[in-house]
């Protein structure tokens, strides 16, 4: 049956592999239909001829074909699947691989062929495209040209000249769009070209198209340029009519013009005049008639077309511009005859007409009330001589011309001669009456003369006597001087004018004895004139007086303000309160004083001569004396306040200079505590390095505040000193005192709780390693408990759980530990511990730490209860399944009925395994129950098993009850089954079992095996009884079978001693197995326990062999510590490790048969047992090394530490800025050296500790001797620093109370030195002598401050000589110091000098100023008179201009000297030698222009009584053209009926228009 079945299986595999085969055949086969249908479809498509009718058309072809090519992009996956199908299948060896290929071959050539039908109607359409797109363009363009053809078909060329131009100007953008369009063609044609080239399709449509724009694009250029010819004649044409018509109209209008001439003699001069402008024109339009006819020959020549219609206007212009030539010429010689005689009859009326007006005007008796009235008159008989003089021309030129028109007209000689001697006799009459007025005019002009200068004088005399009664005393001593020198310069005036009244007493006394009709009036006039210069010399006298007491008042109190000013300067000194902070500036202040003091005791004596010279003022009678004297009694008791502040302020200094050296000192105690309060203060007790360093260090600070006490002692008895005294700054120094006091408390308690700090710190450190060692352990716990490891098996679990309750007992341990951290944390909170809240956080956070623990814990024995339940539930459900699957029922039914029965018996026996194996699967359902109740994480695991375990004992039953059910059937039908083979059957079963060699894997798994074989122990010693009971059987089917021949039947022996021996063999190997099954069980549980502590001791291996011995002191402390718990630990562990001796000896004592593997366990956990002990051992040794290296490098970094901070004390760079801070320096440095004394016996205890631990430990022997040679050479680089240090400070104090006087000298230099260099020259006389002055206080202060000079000098060049660290600092101070002092004794030198020159360049300037004063006046003087408004004033003014001249004498005697004084200045180099030459040439400029303008003045007064003469006779005339403009201005004309009675006055009138404008010029 196997192998037919095995045949079958072939066969169907091969069916099945056939069958498959031919589905993916037909699966090919349908794919590739498909593909074939589709590609026929398509093929329809691709191979379509259809191109379109038009663009349009075209591009929607193109479209659908996208369409179509996107299509069969999709389907080309179908393809290529169909193709890898089909090589998958070749491959795979197919059986119709050959139809295969075929299949996918033909779908590949069609699909290809489709491609290649698609990409030529792709090109189709793309070829279509580009000839539809060719002919939309072609269309359009053929429709621009049409459209151009049709305006380039007009006749209309325009018929004005506007119309044409404007035809053409749209020709010209016809022209402009045909070029537009010369591309579109061209770019056609070359389109048609490459269409024709690439598309033979389309190549005959395409030229077609082509040849038609071509044509259509040649008649249209032709067309154009006729169009173009045609216009531009048009417009030669119009423009040539344009200019004839122009040249005509121009000549009709000048035709027209000439047409009104007349014969009337009167319009002769307007007839003339239009003949001219007529001759004008045509000479203009002549220029048009030869460019018309120019351009008519140019236009022959060229043979235009509109030619005839140009010669025909160029003619008629030609002839119309002769006629108009031969007209000019005829009327020109028509006006040359008969105009003189009427000329000459019309001037000699207008000559009579002239002399009758000058007769009535000579005939007037106004002679004039004053000089102008007199000069106007006189003016307007002189313009009425000379229009008689030219009237006198007149008639001789009346007479001249007579005599000429009586030979030249002989007809009209009467008339002539009648107008000349009417014109003779009336100018005789009109010349004596002229010269009767000349006479009598010039009498008037005598008298009003003399009138208008003696009114000048009184009116100078008045204005004089006002200007020097107005004038003010001055309130300056320039301002004095300068009135004085201006009344001086009055007194110049005056007598200047004395002449000008001695020549008016002449002219006076000159008319009454020529007994003039005015003589009352002149006497009287002469008597005013001698009053008012009377009047005018007495107001000069009085005045004198008074200007010159105000000079002497101002003088006096200038001195008196310079003195105030000085007690002002010197009380601004005292005033100033400063009373200066730092000591040095106070020693400056009191240097100063005493300075002050020399030139206050220098300046007494000035008091005494000013008040001399007060008390002469007011003995001589001055008439401010009581001024005088109280200003004398003010200065002296300003004085004597000055002196008393002066005292005062010396007292003031003397204290002050006390009270800077309190705050001095207190300020260097007040920094020194300041320095050790930032020390006191830092928190470096928070950082947790080095804490005992740190505590040691702390007490060297104490000691150091303690070793100061008697210093602030000191400062604090000073300061209440001064308070006792009564100081001025009592309160100040109350307070700097308690200041002081009370900052020194402030240091000691900050020093006290810092103490305190590092000592809790100290603690706290401790505190930190113990909670950072019990958060550690309790992150491991944590690390363990969250462990998801529960096991694989039942053994697994076993040992997690027993390893879990080590865990639990080692977190129980802990707990005392957690204790002690909440104890001490308590007693740090109530000891007030600065981190005492860090404290209380790092214990509650090991208390929630710890807590935190049970949850895991118990989560974790819960899991692994779980684990346990489920691993021993499922050992349980596979102990049963494998019972159950041991029960085989065997096919045999028996051959007859005694195998039937004995089957059915052994049947029967089974039965009881079947119900036991019910119970236990009963038994194992409830355990699976309540566990899924519990909630069991692995209940559906479960679950799944016991229903398993059902399925499996149901079967089992099944299995049972068909096999009962069997039997009793083969029991019916055969009764052959005999008791002795169903035992045998049984026990055969059963040595299935006896034979098994299993022991199990582990301990669980052992224990079950002995419980199974206890159980089946049990079931042989039960078939004993069978066995007995067979054996009674036997007997009695042997006597019952006993043959008559003694035979006995070979079936009844065999099975008695065949059960007989096996139940024998059974049981002793059943006992056998179970004493094996033992001593396994024995050696799991042994090895077990060996592996909990394997592990525990390997565990604890690193802990004992680590290297960490601690970074320092505290931590190695720590370490130990530790050590020491964990030996503890390890010794407690001995009683577990002598129970595993105990064990494994009694194991191998014995005849156990895996003794030698117990001992080799055995051996192997006490090879790591020791090497624990050993190490521990060792790191126990280690660490108390350790510990004493720890403390050598700690008490070795301590002195290292505190020679690194002297060190740094000691090496500081700074060497004081002052003479204070060098001794302060000092002083610390004296301190720190006595600090160093301790330090060297602690360098040689160092030395001998390191010597011992060197020998005693030779692995440590090389760092410690490092740190001993780094202390030894720390200490002597300290001895060097210190002994440097201090000679540096000494040189540093020697250096800086030379630079305390060397910059007192500095600063007074400086301050000096603008002093005696400043550019401040004075602007007045008074300035500069006041500078004079205060420079020579400043000579003064220099020789004052020689001594000190000398001592600064004298104290560098001793620390020069000694060579001094600063040598070149020195060097450097003391050639600067020489060159200040030299450079200030040179400047004070070249200042003294300067102001020299000042003075004499102020004295210089102010006398050219009162030069330039005076020039102003009399420039503004006579800029400012007028040149006279008559003839009288204009000789007044010239009288008063011939005084101004002889004042000018005694001034340019002045102008004279300033010059010298100028020249002599220039020449000895004066600084200002620039401004003096600007100044002396600006005055002699000024004098020259002020002499200049005096000439010019006088000659303008010449010239203006020539203008006033002018005037007058200008004014004559003005009357007469007034008169004759009214006859000009007539308007008679309007009226046409007597024209000629108008047009004769202004005939005769223009005859005198020559002689008018003769006259004016």
């Amino acid at each position: 049956i196997e192998e037919r079945y095995a045949a079958l299986q072939v066969k169907a595999g091969e069916r099945q592999v056939k069958l498959k085969e031919s589905a993916s055949l037909h699966k090919l086969r349908d794919d590739a239909a498909e593909v074939e249908a589709f590609i026929t479809d398509m093929r329809v498509i691709a191979t379509s001829k259809e191109a379109g009718n038009d663009l349009d058309h075209v591009e929607q072809l193109q479209k659908n074909f996208a369409d179509f090519k996107t299509e069969l992009l999709a389907n080309e996956t179908r393809m290529e699947a169909i193709g890898t199908a089909a090589s998958s299948m070749v491959t795979d060896g197919h059986s119709c691989k050959t139809d295969i290929e075929g299949v996918a071959q033909t779908v590949k050539e069609n699909w290809k062929s489709l491609l290649q039908d698609a990409d030529e109607r792709k090109a189709l359409l793309d070829a279509a495209h580009k000839v539809q797109t060719f002919n939309r363009d072609a269309d359009e363009t053929a429709s621009r040209l049409s459209d151009y053809s049709v305006q380039l078909d007009t006749s209309d060329c325009g018929s004005s000249l506007p119309s044409v131009q404007s035809l053409m100007r749209i020709h010209d953008v016809l022209k402009r769009n045909l070029v537009a369009v010369e591309g579109k063609v061209s770019s056609l044609h070359t389109t048609a070209g490459e269409l024709q080239a690439a598309y033979e399709t389309f190549a005959r449509d395409v030229a077609a198209k082509d040849g038609e724009i071509q044509a259509s694009w040649k008649a249209l250029q032709e067309k154009e340029a006729a169009r173009q010819t045609a216009l531009s004649h048009e417009n030669d044409l119009q423009v040539f009519l344009g200019g004839a018509r122009s040249a005509m109209a121009a000549l009709r209008g000048a035709e027209t013009s000439s047409a009104d001439f007349d014969d009337h003699l009167l319009n002769a001069e307007v007839l003339q005049s239009k003949l001219d402008d007529f001759k004008k024109d045509l000479a203009s339009y002549e220029s048009q008639v030869q460019a018309t006819q120019a351009a008519k020959a140019d236009y022959e020549k060229a043979e235009h077309a509109k030619l005839a219609a140009m010669a025909e206007k160029e003619e008629e212009l030609t002839t119309f511009w002769k006629q108009l030539q031969t007209l000019a010429a005829e009327r020109e010689e028509k006006l040359k005859a008969g105009q003189d005689v009427e000329l000459y009859i019309r001037d000699a009326k207008e000559a009579v007409g002239w002399m009758n007006e000058k007769s009535t005007i000579l005939s007037s008796d106004d002679y004039g009330d004053d000089v102008a009235a007199v000069q106007a008159l006189l003016k307007t008989h002189e313009s009425l001589e000379q229009d008689l003089s030219a009237l006198n021309d007149k008639v001789k030129a009346l007479k001249q011309r007579s005599a000429e028109l009586q030979k030249t007209h002989p007809k009209s000689s009467d008339r002539v001669v009648a107008s000349e001697m009417e014109a003779t006799a009336g100018w005789e009459a009109l010349r004596q009456k002229a010269d009767a007025r000349k006479s009598k005019l010039d009498d008037s002009y005598e008298l009003q003369q003399f009138f208008s200068s003696t009114r000048d004088l009184v009116s100078w005399c008045t204005d004089a006597k006002a200007l020097i009664s107005s004038e003010t005393l001055a309130e300056d001593v320039p301002g004095a001087d300068a009135i004085l020198k201006k009344h001086a310069k009055r007194k110049d005036e005056i007598s200047a004018r004395k002449k000008a009244f001695s020549d008016m007493e002449a002219a006076g006394q000159k008319m009454i004895d020529e007994k003039h009709y005015s003589s009352e009036q002149v006497k009287e006039k002469m008597s005013q004139l001698a009053n008012e210069q009377q009047t005018l010399l007495e107001l000069w006298e009085k005045r004198q007086k008074e200007f010159s007491d105000s000079m002497d008042l101002q003088v006096f109190n200038r001195d008196d303000e310079q003195l105030h000013r000085w007690m002002a300067k010197q009380e601004a000194f005292l005033a100033k309160g400063d009373l200066a902070d730092p000591l040095e500036e106070v020693d400056a202040l009191t240097a100063n004083y005493e300075d002050f003091e020399k030139k206050l005791e220098t300046h007494l004596p000035v008091f005494d001569e000013h008040d001399g010279r007060g008390k002469e003022l007011s003995t001589a009678g001055h008439f401010a004396s009581e001024t005088i004297q109280s200003r004398c009694t003010k200065a002296l008791e300003r004085r004597d306040a000055l002196l008393a502040s002066a005292g005062g302020r010396k007292e003031l200094l003397k204290n002050c200079t006390k009270l800077q050296q309190l705050l001095h000192d207190s300020a260097d105690v007040l920094g020194w505590m300041s320095d050790m309060m930032k020390v006191a203060q830092d928190e470096s007790y928070k950082n947790p390095i080095n804490l005992q360093g740190k505590l040691k260090k702390h007490e060297a600070f104490r000691a150091e505040i303690e070793a100061n006490t008697k210093r602030v002692n000191e400062v604090k008895d000073y300061g209440e000193g001064l308070v006792a005294d009564e100081h001025y700054a009592s309160e100040r120094i109350k307070e700097e005192v308690d200041k002081l006091q009370k900052q020194w408390e402030q240091l000691k308690e900050a020093a006290a709780e810092k103490q305190q700090k590092l000592v809790e710190a100290n603690q706290q450190q401790a505190f930190n390693r113990l909670t950072d060692d019990f958060t550690q352990w309790a992150s491991n716990v944590e690390t363990q408990l969250a462990s998801e490891e529960l096991g694989k098996d039942l053994p697994g679990v076993t040992n997690l759980l027993k390893k879990h309750g080590l865990l639990e007992a080692d977190v129980k341990a802990h707990e005392e530990r957690l204790e002690m951290i909440r104890s001490q944390a308590k007693k740090f909170e109530e000891d007030g511990h600065f981190g005492a809240e860090e404290i209380g956080a790092r214990a509650t956070a090991a208390a929630e730490k710890y807590s935190a623990l049970a949850a895991p814990q118990s989560v974790r024995q819960k899991a692994l209860d779980d684990s346990r339940d489920l691993q021993q539930f499922l050992r349980d459900v596979a102990d049963e399944e494998h019972s159950i699957k041991a029960v085989v029922f065997s096919p045999n039914r028996g051959s007859n009925v005694t195998e039937a029965l004995h089957l059915q018996r052994a049947h029967a026996g089974i039965q009881a395994e079947v119900k036991a194996a019910a119970k236990r699967v009963k038994v194992l359902e409830e355990r699976a129950k309540v566990l899924h109740e519990q909630g069991h994480y692995a209940a559906d695991n479960i679950q799944t098993s016991c229903t398993s375990l059902g399925q499996d004992l149901v079967k089992l039953q099944d299995s049972f009850e068909e096999r009962r059910l069997d039997l009793e059937e083969s029991c019916k039908e055969q009764q052959y089954d005999a008791d002795a083979k169903e035992a045998e059957a049984w026990l055969k079963e059963k040595e299935l079992l006896i034979a098994c060699d299993d022991l199990g894997k582990d301990e669980d798994a052992t224990q079950a095996l002995m419980k199974k074989h206890e159980a089946l122990h049990n079931d042989l010693e039960s078939f004993k009884a069978t066995v007995s009971k067979l054996k009674e059987q036997r007997a009695q089917l042997k006597s019952m079978q006993d043959s008559p021949d003694g035979a006995e039947d070979a079936s009844l022996t065999a099975p008695d001693g065949y059960l007989s021996h096996n139940l024998v063999v059974g049981v002793m190997k059943q006992q056998e197995y179970l004493l094996q099954l033992a001593a396994a069980n024995q050696q799991h549980q042994f090895a077990n326990l060996v592996q909990v502590e394997k592990e525990w001791v390997a565990a604890k291996i690193p802990i004992a062999a680590s290297d960490n011995f601690g970074s320092d002191l505290e931590h190695g402390v720590e370490l130990k510590k530790a050590h020491t718990d964990f030996c503890a630990e390890v010794s407690a562990r001995q009683v577990n490790m002598d129970n595993v001796w105990a064990k494994c000896a009694s194991m191998t004592d014995g005849e156990h048969p895996e003794k030698e593997e117990i001992k080799k366990m055995a051996d192997n956990l006490d090879e790591c047992w020791k090497q624990l002990l050993q190490s521990s051992e060792k790191r126990s040794q280690l660490l108390d090394e350790a510990i004493e290296v720890h403390t050598f490098n700690k008490n070795a970094d301590e002195i290292l530490s505190w020679m690194v901070e002297k060190e740094s004390i000691l090496s500081a760079e700074e060497l004081g800025k002052d003479v204070a801070d060098a001794e302060n320096l000092k002083r610390n440095h004296e301190t720190v050296l006595s600090d160093l004394t301790p330090i060297e016996d602690k360098v040689k205890s160092i030395a001998e500790e390191a010597t011992r631990l060197q020998d005693a430990y030779s692995q440590h022997a090389e760092a410690v001797g490092e740190k001993q040679k780094a202390v030894a050479s720390t200490w002597e680089s300290l001895q060097a620093t210190a002994k440097g240090r201090g000679e540096k400070l000494s040189a540093s104090e020697q250096y800086q109370r030379f630079l305390a006087v060397w910059r007192d000298m500095v600063t007074w230099l400086e301050k000096i030195m603008p002093l005696v260099t400043s550019d401040q020259l004075g602007d007045s006389v008074e300035s500069a002598e006041e500078l004079v002055d205060t420079h020579k206080e400043h000579r003064e202060d220099i020789d004052a401050h020689c001594a000190p000079y000398e001592q600064v000098v004298t104290f560098g060049g001793k620390l020069v000589e000694e060579k001094h660290y600063e040598l070149a600092d020195i060097e450097g101070k003391l050639a600067t110091l020489e060159t200040a002092w030299s450079a200030t004794n040179e400047a004070w030198k070249t200042c003294k000098a300067l102001l020299d020159e000042s003075l004499q360049l102020q004295v210089l300037k102010r006398d050219a100023n009162q030069v330039n004063t005076w020039i102003d006046q009399k420039s503004a003087w006579m800029s400012r008179e007028s040149l006279g408004s008559s003839i009288e004033e204009v000789k007044g003014l010239m009288k008063v201009q011939e005084d101004f001249g002889k004042s000018l004498v005694p001034q340019d005697e002045k102008v004279t000297a300033i010059t010298e004084t100028a020249t002599k200045l220039i020449a000895a180099n004066h600084h200002a030698a620039e401004n003096i030459k600007e100044t002396q040439r600006a005055l002699a400029e000024r004098w020259k222009d002020l002499n200049a303008q005096h000439e010019e003045r006088s000659q303008s007064l010449v010239q203006s009584l020539a203008l006033h003469t002018f005037y007058k006779e200008a004014d004559e005339e003005e009357h007469w053209i007034g008169e004759q403009q009214k006859t000009a201005s007539d308007e008679c004309y309007k009226d046409t009926s007597d024209l000629e009675v108008c047009i004769k006055p202004i005939i005769a009138d223009s005859s005198l228009r020559g002689a008018v404008i003769h006259f004016v010029h």
